[in-house]
């Protein structure tokens, strides 16, 4: 992601943002979903990633 050089809030924030989501699997789960095509599994239900939040489906 590219950012204006100077822009100190916006990277704050990505940086909080990152580093809250690499804790609790959120990075993981985007990963697999957008990048290997292959959804989660979550106890045989499939998770889906729509608008910002991963919800069963």
């Amino acid at each position: 992601m590219a950012l204006a050089k100077g822009n100190l809030e916006v990277s704050g924030f990505l940086d909080s943002w990152l580093e809250l989501n690499k804790h609790d699997g959120t990075l993981d789960e985007l990963y697999h979903f957008w990048i290997l095509w292959g959804g989660i599994s979550n106890g045989g239900e499939k998770l889906v990633y729509y608008s910002g939040r991963i919800t069963l489906g």
